[in-house]
C-alpha cells in the first residue's frame, strides 16, 4: 500500500511541473506576442516606415495609370495610348528617388517631391492616421500625384500642296485634320479669281508625348522635304512633260519676238509686230495692247537689243485651255557707254487655240 503512494506521488509532481511550464510558456508566448506588437506599432508610428513601403511598391505602370488624364489629352489616331505610356515608362528609366520638402511639411503631414533621375515626376504626402496602437499612431500614405506633362510636345502645324499625304507617326492624317483650306501660293495669287488653281492647305495635329515625325508625300508617293525656307511655289507646276515642252517653245518666240519689237530691231517696228502677232491670240487684249504701241516705236531707233538668256520658273494648267508662265528674261542693249544687260519679270498667259498657244495676256512684276 506504501508501494503504491509512492509511486502515485513520483508521478504527481511531474504532472504538475509540466502543467507549470506550460502555463509560464503560454504566459511568456502572449507577452512576446504584445511585445511584437508594440514593436510593430512603434515601427508604423516611424515616418521611414510609411516611405519605405510606397517606396518600394511604386512602378513605371503605377506612374501610367495615375497620368491618364494628360495621356486622355493625346489624339490616340496619331499616337496610340500604349506608345503613350512606353513614352512615360522611358521618362522613368533612372528609377526613383525622394526627398522632403520642409517648406510644406508639418507634425501632421510629410510632403516628399518624387525624381526621376533629374526630372521632378510627382509627390507624396503621407500622415498619421487611424486608431492609436500601444500609444504610437502608424503614418501612412494620404495622397499621391505625378505630373509628366514636361513630355508633352507642341502639336504640329504643316502647309502643304493640297494634293500632297501627310503622315503623323506614320498614320495618315484625314481631311478632319485640316485647319485651313484654298491657300493661295504667292506666285499667282492674281489668277485665282478667274481659274482653278493649285491652291495649299494647313494640317495640324497633336498635341503629342514627345516629338512626333512627320513625313510628307506628293501624288505620285515621293518624299516631299518641307522646311521653314521651303519655296512653296515650287509645287505650282502642274503641266504634263509635253506641255512643258511645248510652253518652252512658245514662251522663247514670243520672248524673243517681242523683245525686237519694244526695241525696234532693224527700224522696221511694223514687220516686228507681224512676227510678233504669230505668237499672240488675233484681237486679244495682249495683241490690242502691242498694235497700240505701235505709234510709239516708230520714233525709237534700233538699239541692237538681243536675248541674252530665258528662264522659266513655273508650267502651270490654268484649266480652260489656258496655261500661265513665270518668265524671266534677260537683255542685252548697246548704249554710248557699251553694252548693258538688264532682267525682265513676267507672267504670261498662253490660250490653246487651233493654231497652237498664243500670248493671251502679260503682266510684268
Amino acid at each position: 500500500m506504501a508501494n503504491q503512494k509512492k509511486r502515485r506521488f513520483r508521478w504527481i509532481f511531474p504532472c504538475f511541473l509540466l502543467l507549470y511550464a506550460l502555463i509560464f510558456a503560454g504566459v511568456a508566448a502572449y507577452g512576446l506576442k504584445d511585445f511584437w506588437n508594440y514593436i510593430d506599432a512603434y515601427e508604423q508610428s516611424r515616418s521611414y516606415h510609411a516611405v519605405d513601403a510606397y517606396m518600394e511598391k511604386l512602378t513605371a505602370d503605377y506612374v501610367c495609370d495615375k497620368s491618364a488624364e494628360l495621356i486622355g489629352q493625346i489624339d490616340h489616331h496619331v499616337q496610340s495610348e500604349s506608345s503613350c505610356r512606353q513614352v512615360i515608362k522611358d521618362a522613368l528609366s533612372e528609377g526613383f528617388t525622394y526627398f522632403k520638402k520642409s517648406s510644406e511639411s508639418t507634425d501632421e503631414k510629410i510632403v516628399y517631391i518624387l525624381r526621376s533621375g533629374k526630372k521632378v515626376i510627382g509627390r507624396f504626402e503621407i500622415g498619421q492616421r487611424g486608431e492609436a496602437v500601444h500609444g504610437f499612431t502608424p503614418w501612412e500614405v494620404i495622397g499621391d500625384s505625378f505630373d509628366m506633362s514636361f513630355l508633352l510636345a507642341d502639336s504640329i502645324s504643316v502647309t502643304v500642296p493640297h494634293n500632297s499625304f501627310v503622315y503623323v507617326n506614320g498614320n495618315l492624317l484625314t481631311p478632319d485634320y485640316i485647319t485651313e483650306d484654298n491657300i493661295p501660293y504667292p506666285d499667282i495669287q492674281e489668277f485665282y479669281e478667274n481659274y482653278t488653281l493649285p491652291h495649299m492647305v494647313t494640317y495640324e495635329a497633336g498635341p503629342f508625348l514627345t516629338e512626333a515625325t512627320l513625313s510628307i508625300k506628293d501624288i505620285a508617293g515621293q518624299e516631299l522635304v518641307l522646311d521653314e525656307n521651303t519655296d512653296m511655289n515650287q509645287f505650282i507646276d502642274n503641266c504634263t512633260g509635253e506641255e512643258t515642252e511645248d510652253l518652252k517653245t512658245v514662251v522663247e518666240g514670243f520672248v524673243g519676238s517681242y523683245v525686237d519689237f519694244t526695241s525696234a530691231k532693224n527700224n522696221d517696228s511694223y514687220g516686228n509686230l507681224l512676227k510678233l502677232s504669230q505668237y499672240m491670240v488675233p484681237d486679244g487684249a495682249l495683241a490690242n495692247r502691242m498694235y497700240n504701241a505701235l505709234d510709239g516705236l516708230f520714233w525709237v531707233s534700233d538699239r541692237g537689243a538681243k536675248v541674252a538668256g530665258i528662264d522659266i520658273h513655273h508650267f502651270v494648267n490654268l484649266g480652260q485651255d489656258r496655261y500661265m508662265c513665270d518668265v524671266t528674261y534677260r537683255v542685252d542693249t548697246r548704249t554710248f557707254s557699251g553694252e548693258v544687260q538688264t532682267s525682265s519679270n513676267v507672267k504670261i498667259i498662253f490660250l490653246k487655240t487651233e493654231n497652237g498657244l498664243k500670248a493671251e495676256s502679260m503682266a510684268s512684276y
